[in-house]
């Protein structure tokens, strides 16, 4: 039994944070990197769509009330 070598601990496994408790993580992998990104890129995209849907709403809104105050 003296011939194997130690257990692997935590810090084998992954990194940790120097403040006190130690939070331990791992990295993004360079695919999860890439699915966050497509997936921000989206949600931009979607939020950007929805206000400028929102914007024409309010603007046909606008003309049609001035409208019908004339």
């Amino acid at each position: 039994k003296s011939n194997e070598p130690p257990a692997k601990g935590l810090d084998d496994y992954f990194r940790k944070t120097k403040a006190k408790p130690a939070i331990y993580w791992l990295p993004l992998t360079e695919e999860q990197i890439l699915e966050r990104t497509r997936r921000h890129e989206q949600r931009t995209a979607e939020r950007d769509e929805e206000q400028r849907k929102r914007q024409l709403d309010e603007t046909a809104r606008v003309s049609n009330s001035n409208k019908d105050s004339v």
